[in-house]
């Protein structure tokens, strides 16, 4: 085979295989929408879009596809146009963004929160501009979102200063004839999309929403910047809206208005109805379930039974009704109590265990524990519920707590955390210490040092040499806490190092305080180690909370200092110092003759 005709075989099966994901992206972007995160429907979608992902990349370094308003290149080749692919770049497109860069190293976590950002809509507190600021900041470990405003771009990208409601007559007469209101709407969103800057795109976000039915009818009129169109747009839209709303008028554009647009009223009766109907379909579900697994007759009607009560567990579980959890979590105790249920308990554990926890359940776990005050009765329910749930309720529970910033909330989830890593152990929440969010890492510090772990200065130690100075800060304060001789030694350690010498000082302090033999001869020893003047200072004035023969004989040797040390206490001086370092040793050791009197 020709070389060239194997290369054009090779790019079109790659160009075929990126296609096939950017299919699979779009589809399953609908479909993680509906669950929250952690349902396992949402584990297969994001799995299986990511292995098409890796197949689509195969053995390049990258898969780089850049954006141009509808179409979507890939090696300056526009890709075969589909509804998915026309998806993928209008939503990404509104959102500025002009290339989009995949790498295989891009985790199912991080491609769902790229799936997300497909399907990311404006409200009513947050625009289209917000967004795009939002997304300029955000990052997706793995993959490269390009801004269009932030590289050099072509003439079709730059944004132009045209108003999207300054139409010509031609154009104004086109759309003024349209026969139905989805074809108003859908001719205004053609000519807002021509147009290329942010106050088009909001308002084909709008019409977008609108044929879509994501938004009333409403909505759409009071976020539609009429006053930038000729006034006679706004006259054929009123007309056809009063048309379609005629009950009594059946004619194909009233219907096509009808069916096509929604108003409030119908949508919020849509929603309701939705609502009202799975909760009374699920409590009647509910309520039959339960009458069985309280009077199980035979053998396998409580099997059977027991796997739909776990369907409708999931359920709960899924949307985070704690409160209908808790009130289950009451019949497991009921039947765990009855003989008859004994051989089923095991099994309906596992399955508790395997479909109950979500990100939505820890969420309402974690505001229900900060809710409570300290020695509620109702924060034990909640703990052996957790602990009947599983551990797999940990990891969500974590990132509930990452968000939690108020002082009293963090204390109190804090606690409640701590009281859980004491049954499951605290294995997984050590390895949390490497997290790179710096206020995360001081909160699992204050769940160790609330477990009681015993070995904490051994497992903290090495953040010392953490990047921010509050994790450094809050290892020292924690050393200072629970003492020892590691503790010890790591703080020397760090003294020593002659880094961070602002934080030394505080650290020669907290050494010279904790109780146990050899403090002294640390401190020493770090003395000799870090040449900073104010960690010397420190040292030296730390020495005299230590009395005996050799530190005495230490603080002797500095106050009768050589010549270079005079020069350097001549220099401090002139730099602001308040004492010099003689006059400091001879202040400790005059403190340490005082102890001894």
């Amino acid at each position: 085979m020709p070389e060239i005709l194997r290369e054009t075989g090779i790019a079109k099966r790659r160009r075929e295989a990126i296609e096939g994901f950017l299919g699979a992206l779009v589809k399953g972007s609908r479909t993680v929408t509906l669950y929250k995160e952690g349902h396992s429907i949402v584990g297969q979608v994001t799995g299986r879009v990511n292995q098409l992902l890796k197949n689509a990349i195969g053995e390049e370094p990258n898969l780089p596809l850049e954006l141009k308003s509808k179409r979507i290149l890939f090696e300056e080749e526009e890709l075969t146009e589909s509804p998915e692919t026309v998806l993928f770049a209008t939503a990404l497109h509104s959102l500025g963004v002009g290339q989009v860069v995949f790498t295989p190293r891009l985790s199912d976590e991080g491609l769902l929160g790229f799936m997300r950002l497909l399907v990311w809509k404006p409200t009513a507190d947050k625009s289209l501009s917000d967004m795009q600021k939002e997304l300029s900041t955000r990052r997706i470990d793995g993959l490269q979102i390009i801004s269009i405003l932030s590289f050099v771009v072509t003439g079709e990208q730059e944004e132009d200063s045209r108003n999207p409601g300054e139409l010509t007559e031609e154009q104004i007469a086109a759309i003024t004839s349209a026969g139905t209101a989805p074809d108003f709407l859908y001719l205004l969103l053609k000519q807002a999309e021509a147009v290329n800057n942010k106050a088009a795109e909001e308002i084909v976000q709008i019409l977008d929403q609108a044929l879509n039915r994501d938004i009333p009818i409403e909505q759409f009129e009071a976020a539609m910047p009429w006053d930038s169109y000729d006034e006679r747009l706004r006259a054929r839209w009123d007309a056809l809206r009063a048309d379609f709303e005629r009950a009594d008028r059946n004619t194909r554009p009233a219907l096509v208005g009808r069916l096509t647009l929604i108003d409030e009223a119908s949508l919020s009766a849509r929603k309701d109805h939705a609502a009202h109907d799975a909760l009374s379909s699920f409590s009647h579900a509910r309520d039959a379930l339960r009458t069985v697994l309280r009077n199980p007759v035979g053998e396998q009607q409580p099997r059977f039974a027991l796997f739909a009560y776990a369907r409708l567990l999931e359920d709960l579980g899924r949307i985070g009704d704690l409160k209908a959890l808790l009130e289950e979590f009451g019949m497991w105790r009921e039947l765990a109590a009855d003989p008859r249920w004994r051989p089923q308990l095991e099994e309906l554990k596992r399955q508790v265990q395997a479909k109950v926890p979500s990100f939505a359940l820890a969420a309402n776990l974690a505001r229900a524990a900060t809710e409570r005050e300290p020695g509620d009765e109702s924060l034990q329910t909640l703990h052996d519920f957790v602990l009947t749930v599983g551990a797999t309720t940990m990891p969500p529970l974590l990132e509930e707590f990452r968000k939690t910033t108020g002082k009293e909330e963090r204390a109190r989830l804090t606690k409640f955390l701590a009281g859980l890593y004491a049954r499951f152990g605290s294995d997984s929440l050590l390895e949390r210490l490497k997290d790179p969010d710096y206020f995360f890492v001081i909160g699992v510090i204050g769940i160790l040092v609330e477990l009681g772990v015993e070995d904490i200065a051994e497992r903290i130690g090495f953040l010392l040499d953490h990047e921010h100075e509050k994790v450094r800060a809050a290892v020292i304060q924690t050393f200072r806490r629970v003492g020892g001789p590691v503790a010890a030694r790591a703080l020397a350690d760090f003294i020593a190092s002659g880094k961070h010498d602002e934080q030394a000082q505080i650290a020669v302090t907290t050494l010279s305080l904790l109780p146990g033999e050899g403090v002294d001869d640390l401190l020493v020893e770090a003395y000799g180690k870090n040449d900073d003047y104010e960690v010397r200072i420190a040292i030296v004035t730390a020495l005299g909370r230590h009395p005996g023969p050799d530190t005495a004989d230490f603080l002797r040797t500095v106050s009768q200092a050589t010549l270079k040390e005079r020069i350097l206490d001549f220099f401090a001086q002139i730099r602001g110092a308040k004492e010099s370092l003689r006059v400091v040793a001879l202040k400790s050791l005059k403190q340490i003759d005082g102890e001894k009197k």
